[in-house]
């Protein structure tokens, strides 16, 4: 079933070394620049009481966009996570095609201990890509006794939290069938699958990461910034008990303007945010960044460009139709490709922060 030796061999071919150079009890994440979908990849150390042997843990959170086939997330992974370590948690936060694309590729080549998914989908949405997803899970745990965590068939709820290596790892929120006050809040099918999406909190050394997936909190347009709804609103409402505040976000939905609501921001209250995106959509939109923006700290700061990373540098959408995508370092007429602006994410041992792009400097040429 594993192709270990093959793909070692393939590691060969890797990207370019960490942009940011974490140690060995540092915690780092990648975003992968897979274009117009989502794959973050994040190696935790062991337990501080655990003699520290090289081996990690390691979590993968969402699996790439299906127009590279998965490629790109497939390339992280295995310069990433050795094939004699597996992964430790797999998350599928919604069964959309651009977050599926790679999972019968890391089942087949990788050990994976749990999987937690919202197994649900909508008509229509049982894409070629889900097929694939789907048979690889089913695969994973009658072969490898993977533990499947299918919100539509079983109750896990919001709060759960596993101790990996030396993180704490909650599950903050996500639906398999969610309760009908979400479904009426939304305005369409494709809405409503983005609103199950699995949102997941890693702790470690004081730090945090918020991983939203496709999550909503508003809707397209809307004059009122303040107000959330759906997927954000229950995760504001429910904050007293499970804490989304969060020192990196990975904003919901590749930051389309139907998400990352004025009160979601506050209650989340970030010092960096990630965008993944592609030459797709608008994203990251205007409007999600403006409310980013406009979120004024407890200590009178407030985020700047400089504090957004997006993984699609350059990227310009304006085609006439209107202009709705976020400009900071727009070239104009540029299509931004995908696998050059990958974001690293490390937490220092001693809780110091870091983000940045993995290539540094970006001349966007094509």
């Amino acid at each position: 079933m594993k192709k270990a030796l093959v793909m070692a061999l393939m590691c060969v071919f890797m990207r370019a070394s960490y942009g940011l150079d974490p140690g060995p009890n540092d915690l780092y994440m990648r975003v992968v620049d897979v274009g117009s979908g989502l794959c973050c990849v994040i190696r935790i150390p062991p337990p501080v009481e655990e003699e520290h042997s090289g081996d990690y843990n390691y979590i993968v959170y969402d699996a790439g966009n299906y127009k590279d086939h998965g490629g790109s997330a497939m390339e992280a992974i295995r310069e990433l996570i050795p094939h004699d370590e597996g992964i430790d948690l797999l998350v599928l936060s919604h069964t959309d095609a651009d977050h599926q694309a790679a999972v019968d590729d890391i089942i087949d080549e990788y050990y994976v201990d749990r999987i937690l998914r919202t197994g649900a989908y909508h008509e229509g949405n049982l894409t070629k890509t889900l097929k694939k997803s789907r048979a690889a899970v089913k695969l994973a745990v009658e072969e490898d006794d993977a533990i499947d965590i299918n919100l539509s068939k079983m109750e896990f709820p919001h709060g759960g939290t596993w101790r990996i290596g030396d993180a704490f790892v909650t599950f903050v929120y996500g639906y398999g069938t969610y309760p009908e006050p979400i479904k009426d809040e939304l305005k369409n099918q494709s809405e409503r699958n983005n609103a199950r999406s699995i949102v997941i909190r890693v702790f470690f050394e004081g730090k945090s990461l918020l991983l939203c997936g496709d999550a909503v909190g508003r809707h397209i347009g809307d004059a009122d910034d303040a107000k959330e709804l759906a997927s954000e609103r229950v995760m504001v409402e429910q904050q007293g008990v499970i804490t989304i505040d969060s020192d990196v976000l990975v904003a919901g939905h590749h930051g389309a303007d139907n998400a990352t609501s004025a009160a979601f921001v506050a209650a989340v209250s970030p010092s960096h945010v990630i965008f993944s995106a592609g030459h797709a959509h608008d994203h990251p939109t205007k409007g999600a960044v403006g409310r980013l923006k406009a979120f004024v700290n407890s200590d009178g700061t407030q985020l700047t460009d400089e504090d957004l990373f997006r993984t699609d540098r350059c990227d310009d959408e304006s085609d006439g139709s209107g202009d709705h995508e976020w400009d900071f370092m727009r070239k104009s007429g540029y299509s931004d490709p995908i696998g050059d602006d990958d974001v690293d994410v490390v937490i220092r041992s001693s809780g110091a922060l870091e983000v940045a792009y993995r290539t540094g400097g970006h001349e966007c040429t094509e």
